[in-house]
């Protein structure tokens, strides 16, 4: 026999396919947790015994199955047994004979005395020989069990019924001759109506090929039971289990196997009422005893307090009250078999579904219903370290499923579903109880019949679909028209809410409720357009059992236009005819509304009156209007325009403007050339009026000068214009105001802005102005600048350049050099040619390296800045000079014309080569020579220490004079440990020394270490030229320190300090130099 167990056959799937079973909750609440309340079954078991029972069932298996129901109770529950043929009989508990006649016997709790009671009557009273098939009489008298032993609307009892038929009553054969099918279905309906009522379940099974499978659906679904169906009456062992599990609130493990050896063992909780071990046959032959050896141990203790029971096609065995532990299992089979291990716990657990509430609520399509299932143990052993999930499994009557996870908050689990459609949903909760890695589950079906909604119909009365005629800010009227099923909306239809909304871009702008109208039945009311757009108009209803329904278009919203005076200007001065009118209407761009009629009136605020003004379209400008209509006299003037738009009128606001005969300014820029170098004349010219008085005119002009960058701010310089024949005026008291203009640092644009001034005009102050006739704008291209360059020498003697002065004395000649820059604003796009002068008094010209002097040559500006270096030689001294360059700049582009500038060299010209003059020079180079040679012959007085890293001496070494070159003794040091230190002093006598270019000083390692220079004993500053290794004489980088200053250090080989006096760190020692 092999030892050999298969887990999860494929009948275990077809197990779980089977449980399809429906159950709803009881009417009346089920008791809180803990209230000490036993929740009880009453069962009436109906069993049809019509003759056709012996060819769906030959061996009588629903015995075994009906006697494995009975086992499964626990002892607390109740069951009757009905056997239904020609007429319906209660088989158990039996009939009672008296005097009176028959009466019923009481139902009694299930404990082993009377489930063996059950089973004795079930199997000596059910019979396969009757001729009918009386389902009608089987309701009756479960209906009657249940009325007698008080098993309806008590809260802590569930009743229950378990109908096992083959038949039908659609023939006459079916049912007795007294009885005819409308009798016998109207007597099941009556039964279904109060049986359902009273929260009676009633679970179906239809065996064999032939029942009323109509009839055993409708059975169970209007008491929400279940309704199983299956061919082969060795599955009726299954069904009733199954249905057991349905009904109570147990958990069961379930594992499919094969073999001839089955060992298990499994976790059993703290007060576990009982355990149940099942173990099904599904081997094709049946055997009476398949079970040969079985062990059952708790916590390795054989288990004594045990019910068993067997068939062919079970063993079943009950564990009461077991304890807390590890329960094994260990059976021996006849055969090497198919067999499913169901473990089922009883923890005196209730699943109680709160909602949804099918006995007393009705649940609509599209509406959210409520999931709450209630799981708690009746004797109030508290389940908060108990783990449990559930999951609620969910068909629609199209077929389409959805899953939904419940959430858990201590006993309560909670979701919630929104049906799409009417109909009946299947909802199958799973309840998963969770010990170490085993699952047991308990699997209830609930039917909710889900009913459709009327349909609602929002019909739009206004506005009209066809106009547009809606502008922004106005208030757009709308009206509906409400049906249900087609027709008008009753009055008493409850929770009907209509709205009306306006959105745009999916944005909502404004929405409201509609209220009804009694008059025309219409919900109306008035929505705000805010905005321009698009909008989409919507109008909504809703109300309860009724589908949500919207009618919605789209509509434009436009701009209401605006009407704005273009011209005149407000608080503007004018001349007579020297302004149009003009008026501008905006925002019309939806072809609402295309011809337009404007008006005006023109009002003289001194006292003329007031002019009706007409306008024309503007051919040149769309959306403008002009009228030729201006004032004719002076004074102060206010406009106003108005026109109409879809009936409503538009006003432009109003503008006041002022109508003198004034002197106006013409505005002129003549700059000596686009040199930066040269003011620039701005002149205006008052073209008169014939005013007299001219109202006391001042003329200004502002000058906005270029930006150096694009984010510099804007620069504006105010000058003053007058007419007085100064400051670049030609002439006095002939209308022309003129100024120079110097501020021309920067190159690019300048604008010239002119602007008259009436001082003597009866108009407020700050509106006296009057701008000038046009505007002037001037480009400076380039500038020319003059400075100091080097300074040259001539066989007589030195001379100095500086700004605007030659210096030479009488008799004799000088000569220098000096720089000519030139900046423009782009480069390779000019070309320069140059002029200087040869007079009797100088000479200045141009010299390239390797041609000759030309007072004349051409350059093409390459670059933006461009330097040219010229060269001067005076001739005579003791004269005052003034001598041109002359420039002239070409635009190679031809965008502007050919500027010239000229540059004048002014000054005093003289020599200072005067007899003092050649004995100081004289005496300096006697004093450098003899710096020089004392120099050479200095000598120095030196000493060496080395230090051990205690900072005690090691050795001493002096020596008395060394002549320039100071040589240190390096190769008797060099082997010092890393903490010595070598100190070394030499002395300079300082104040003797003067500047000298070559080196005063040279300390000169023997190993090539480094080199230090005293350059500059005047500033007291040392040069140090570092190499990197002891035998590498490469020189490295120069460092520059003054003497007794803060310390400084180089990352190099070696590490310097100065501190009064210099001293040098090496890797192995320090050098040290003093004063």
């Amino acid at each position: 026999m092999k030892n050999k167990i298969f887990i999860r056959s494929l009948f275990a799937a077809f197990l779980f396919l089977f449980l399809s079973c429906f159950i709803c909750s009881a009417q009346n609440a089920a008791p809180e947790a803990g209230d000490g309340k036993i929740i009880t079954l009453d069962i009436v078991l109906l069993i049809d015994q019509s003759g056709s029972m012996r060819g769906s069932d030959p061996k009588k298996l629903r015995s075994d199955a009906s006697r494995l129901f009975v086992n499964l109770c626990s002892e607390t529950d109740r069951v009757a047994v009905v056997g239904f043929g020609n007429d319906a009989v209660q088989i158990y508990p039996p009939m009672q004979k008296n005097e009176t006649g028959v009466t019923r016997t009481p139902l009694e709790p299930c404990k082993n005395p009377v489930k063996l009671k059950i089973i004795e009557a079930i199997k000596k009273n059910i019979k396969d020989n009757e001729n009918h098939t009386s389902i009608h009489r089987a309701l009756e008298e479960a209906l009657a069990i249940l009325k007698f032993n008080n098993s309806l609307g008590k809260s802590e009892t569930i009743p229950i019924v378990v109908m096992l038929t083959d038949g039908q009553i659609k023939g006459s054969g079916d049912l007795p001759p007294s009885t005819s099918i409308e009798k016998a279905n109207a007597s099941i309906d009556n039964s279904l109506e109060e049986l359902g009522r009273n929260g009676v379940r009633i679970m179906t099974i239809g065996l064999g090929e032939k029942y009323d499978a109509e009839l055993l659906r409708k059975i169970s679904n209007e008491t929400n039971g279940s309704m199983y169906e299956t061919k082969n009456p060795a599955l009726l062992v299954d069904a009733y289990r199954k249905i057991f599990l349905d009904i109570s609130d147990r958990f069961m493990y379930i594992n499919s196997m094969k073999g001839d050896l089955l060992k298990f063992s499994y976790p059993v909780s703290l007060n576990e009422k009982d355990a149940v071990i099942l173990v099904a046959n599904k081997s094709a032959v049946a055997a009476d005893n398949f079970v040969t050896q079985k062990s059952l141990t708790l916590n390795d203790q054989k288990i004594m307090s045990l019910f068993e029971d067997k068939s062919i096609l079970y063993d079943f065995s009950r564990v009461f009250n077991p304890a807390k532990g590890k329960l094994a299992i260990d059976y021996k089979f006849n055969s090497n078999i198919d067999f499913d291990l169901f473990l089922i716990k009883n923890m005196a657990m209730h699943i109680n579904l709160l909602e949804p509430k099918m006995s007393s609520v009705d649940y609509y399509e599209t509406d959210t219903m409520p999931i709450k299932i209630q799981l708690y143990r009746i004797d109030g052993i508290s389940m908060a370290r108990t783990k449990f999930k559930i999951q609620l499994s969910i068909t629609a009557p199209d077929g389409s499923q959805e899953t939904i996870e419940l959430e858990r908050n201590n006993d309560i689990f909670t979701g919630e579903f929104v049906p799409r459609m009417p109909g009946l949903y299947y909802m199958n909760f799973a309840t998963r109880l969770l010990e170490e890695s085993y699952e047991f589950e308990n699997v209830k079906q609930f039917t909710v019949s889900v009913l459709p909604k009327s349909a609602l119909t929002v019909k739009i009365k206004e506005p009209s679909t066809g106009l547009f005629k809606y502008t922004a800010g106005s208030s757009l009227r709308v009206a509906a028209e409400v049906l249900v099923d087609g027709y008008a909306a009753p009055d008493d239809l409850k929770n009907l809410i209509v709205t009306a909304s306006v959105s745009s871009n999916v944005r909502v702008v404004d929405e409201i409720n509609l209220d009804k109208k009694s008059s025309d039945k219409l919900y109306q009311g008035k929505l705000t357009l805010k905005t321009p757009g698009k909008m989409r108009l919507k109008m909504s209803a809703t109300a309860d059992k009724c589908k949500a329904t919207a009618a919605e278009f789209d509509i434009d919203v436009i701009s209401e236009p605006t009407l704005n005076i273009t011209s005149p200007i407000n608080n503007t001065l004018y001349k007579p005819n020297g302004f149009e009118i003009k008026v501008k209407l905006d925002g019309v761009n939806y072809g609402v509304q295309k011809e337009f009629t404007i008006s005006a009136n023109l009002i003289n605020k001194s006292g003329s009156g007031e002019v009706a003004l007409k306008f024309k379209k503007d051919q040149d400008e769309p959306g403008s209007y002009i009228s030729d209509q201006l004032p004719k006299s002076e004074g102060i003037y206010e406009l106003v325009a108005s026109t109409t738009f879809l009936d409503k009128t538009i006003m432009s606001a109003p503008v006041t403007f002022f109508v003198y005969n004034i002197d106006s300014p013409v505005l002129g820029v003549t700059p000596g050339s686009a040199s930066a170098r040269k003011p620039l004349l701005v002149s205006a010219k008052l073209i008169e009026s014939g005013n007299k008085g001219n109202y006391g005119v001042k003329v200004n002009c502002e000058v906005v000068k270029p930006r150096k960058s694009k984010t510099s701010k804007e620069q504006i310089i105010k000058l003053v214009l007058k007419d007085d024949g100064k400051n670049g005026d030609k002439k006095a008291g002939d209308s022309v105001y003129s100024s120079l203009f110097d501020e021309t640092a920067t190159l690019g644009t300048y604008e010239f802005r002119g602007r008259a001034y009436y001082a003597d005009l009866q108009i407020p102050e700050e509106y006296k102005s009057y701008n000038a006739v046009n505007t002037v704008k001037a480009g400076i291209s380039y500038y020319i600048e003059v400075e100091e360059a080097k300074r040259g020498e001539s066989d007589t003697g030195k001379t100095y350049f500086e700004m605007d002065t030659l210096k030479n004395d009488a008799g004799c000649s000088g000569s220098g050099r000096f720089a000519l820059n030139v900046k423009v604003t782009k480069a390779k796009r000019y070309s320069i040619t140059f002029k200087t002068p040869n007079t009797a008094d100088i000479d200045i010209y141009y010299s390239e390296s390797g041609k000759e002097p030309s007072h004349e040559f051409s350059d093409k500006l390459n670059e933006i800045n461009n330097s040219y270096i010229f060269t001067y030689e005076v001739k005579k001294g003791d004269r005052n000079i003034s001598v041109p360059i002359e420039i002239l700049l070409h635009d190679e582009e031809g965008k502007l014309k050919d500027a010239s500038e000229k540059i004048y060299i002014k000054g005093e010209t003289y020599v200072p080569m005067s007899p003092w003059s050649i004995i100081i020079l004289l005496a300096l180079v006697f004093m450098l020579a003899r710096r020089y040679f004392t120099l050479t012959k200095q000598e120095f007085q030196y000493e060496i220490k080395i230090f051990d890293k205690s900072d005690s001496l090691i050795t001493n070494v002096k020596n008395s004079k060394i002549v320039k070159n100071i040589k240190i003794p390096f190769t008797k040091i060099i082997n010092l440990a890393g903490s010595d230190k070598l100190e070394f002093a030499f002395s300079l006598d300082i104040e003797k020394l003067k500047k000298h270019e070559e080196s005063a000083v040279k300390i000169l390692p023997a190993a090539g270490h480094f080199k230090v220079f005293c350059i500059d004993y005047d500033e007291n500053k040392w040069q140090i030229k570092m190499n990197k290794k002891f035998d590498d004489l490469v020189e490295g980088e120069k460092w520059y320190k003054k003497p007794s200053t803060d310390k400084e250090s180089l990352s190099l080989t070696s590490k310097i300090t100065v501190e009064e006096g210099l001293e040098i760190y090496t890797n192995e020692f320090i050098i040290k130099f003093n004063k």
